[in-house]
Formats: structure tokens, sequence, C-alpha cells
């Protein structure tokens, strides 16, 4: 994990923090959650909206679920436990799109040939 860029470091605290949710949590917790999953969506967003219009406007759809000003109540955490995993899997094929492309690594020849 060396020099990741920062959206993917924040890709997977988010999907720490829901991995814990899916335990039984107070509310607080579900309210960092909401936060912490606000921000990323709203940071992917950004970062890709003229890359990936499809994949900004499912993160956008993420930031109006999130949002802390205008809560979404559905009630039930089974509602949520789905919602939360479809964002995860969003946040992951985004954290894909802006990962640097990975380069082959030269291989040395050595002195012996």
């Amino acid at each position: 994990m060396e020099n990741q860029p920062p959206f993917i470091t924040a890709f997977w605290v988010c999907a720490g923090l829901i991995g814990i949710g899916l335990l039984p949590m107070p509310y607080g917790y579900y309210m960092l959650l909401r936060l912490a999953l606000f921000g990323v969506c709203a940071w992917g967003v950004v970062l890709l909206y003229r890359r990936h219009a499809g994949l900004a406007a499912g993160l956008g759809i993420g930031v109006l679920l999130y949002n802390p000003v205008f809560p979404i109540h559905l009630g039930a955490k089974a509602p949520w436990v789905v919602l939360n995993l479809v964002t995860l899997a969003l946040l992951f094929v985004a954290s894909k799109q802006l990962a640097p492309p990975v380069r082959p690594q030269a291989t040395e020849k050595s002195d012996e040939e």
C-alpha cells in the first residue's frame, strides 16, 4: 500500500466502517458512518465527474442518500445494510478508476551473461 492516493485510503476506511456497521452498534455510530460515506461519496463525485459520468452519478445518489442535513430514514436496518453494501461496491469501482496505473518493473540483466 505504498504511495496510495488519498481517495483509496478513504475508501478502505469506509469499507472498515461499513463492516463494523453490520454489527449491532449505537445510533451515534451510524451517524458517523453517514458522515463518512457522505464525504467520501461527494469527494468521489468531484474526482470522477469528467472521467466517468455514470459512476459519478451513482456516487451522487450516495451523496443525497447519506446527506446529514436532510437525513433519509428507512426505518429498519436491513435496507441500510443493502444500501451500504451497494455504496461499498460503487466506492470500490471508483477506487479502481482513480488508482494510478501499475507499471511493470524492468528486470535488470545480470553481469554474468
